[in-house]
């Protein structure tokens, strides 16, 4: 018997997971999506947009409203809509004990953690940058050079413009605040691998920013220190910059230091400026996360109730620190 898989959200991302799924499963699923705003048609796999290419076209989509969703069954659940309405679809199948999936991040109010550490949930969050080979020895060189690490520098770039060339950019969810965009929410990779190589820091500094020339009301950049024991880790992100860039820098007490480029999959050391390793190309790490979500084991799944947990509260006391101009402890 075929198995219930239901989409919330089928935009960018969305349609990638979509892709991917039938692709890898075909019709081992009985397909299901729930969309609010149906303005997006088909995507193939180089994001360009046919406005006159129906998804059902291409997909066997059962579309279904939102009232329905409460009587049927679902097996899996990808939730990839606006980050600001993760956590309301989250709840509703953390009771109905769906295997669920989060586009990053996932946002709750603290006082409800417990509810979903009880709920024995199975659910995975979006963070596909963590599989990648190249953090991969990025963690294996943290791990072998920690008591000598002095500091870590992380510089981010990407230009929301160039996103979805199909849409005006002013209309995405990382551009309006209500729907949980903002550079904090929206580039939150590096914050992911750094909690998960470190866990929560001691304490935190935020500074968002918002270019004004851009008339948008969410913050476009934000720097951010977070102290630890016996290092800092600074931040440096910018979602409207056309230096794109994903640079994650080990300095260490010896003055020599790794860069680790993340985009370009190399890493270059201070003392061999001129040399590169690169790594092996990637599998695509969203086919990766796909297969983990499918194939893992429930008990898999535990150590993701930690990492969601620091996510959330470190996101959560940036926002803090950022709105109060103040350090602020964890």
């Amino acid at each position: 018997m075929k198995k219930n898989i239901l989409f919330i959200g089928l935009g960018g991302a969305g349609q990638r997971h979509l892709r991917i799924i039938y692709k890898k499963y075909g019709n081992k699923f009985k397909y299901f999506a729930y969309r609010k705003k149906r303005k997006t048609n088909y995507l193939d796999q180089n994001f360009i947009h046919y406005s006159d290419v129906y998804l059902n076209d291409i997909y066997p989509i059962n579309y279904i409203s939102l009232d329905f969703i409460d009587k049927l069954k679902f097996d899996y659940v990808f939730i990839s809509n606006p980050t600001a309405y993760h956590y309301k679809f989250f709840i509703l199948f953390v009771k109905k004990k769906t295997r669920i999936f989060i586009e990053k991040p996932l946002i709750f109010p603290l006082n409800k953690f417990s509810l979903i550490k009880n709920s024995n949930a199975i659910f995975l969050v979006g963070y596909q940058r963590r599989l990648t080979s190249i953090f991969l020895n990025l963690s294996s060189e943290i791990k072998q050079k920690y008591n000598e690490i002095h500091k870590i520098t992380i510089n981010v770039n990407s230009y929301v413009p160039s996103w979805h060339k199909y849409e005006n950019y002013k209309d995405l969810y990382a551009c309006k605040r209500n729907l949980g965009g903002g550079a904090l929410l929206t580039e939150c990779h590096e914050i992911d691998m750094v909690l998960a190589l470190f866990g929560l820091p001691n304490s935190i500094k935020c500074s968002c920013y918002s270019d004004k020339r851009l008339k948008l009301n969410v913050d476009t950049k934000y720097t951010l220190i977070a102290n630890y024991e016996r290092f800092q880790v600074i931040f440096n992100v910018n979602m409207f910059n056309k230096n794109i860039k994903r640079l994650f820098i080990i300095s260490y007490n010896n003055k020599k230091s790794s860069l680790y480029d993340l985009n370009n999959n190399f890493r270059k050391s201070h003392a061999h400026i001129s040399k590169k390793r690169y790594f092996r190309n990637d599998t695509n790490p969203f086919e990766k996360q796909i297969d983990l979500f499918f194939k893992s084991k429930k008990s898999d799944f535990k150590n993701e109730l930690e990492k969601v947990y620091m996510n959330n509260l470190f996101l959560k006391k940036s926002f803090q620190s950022a709105n109060r101009k103040i350090q602020i402890n964890l």
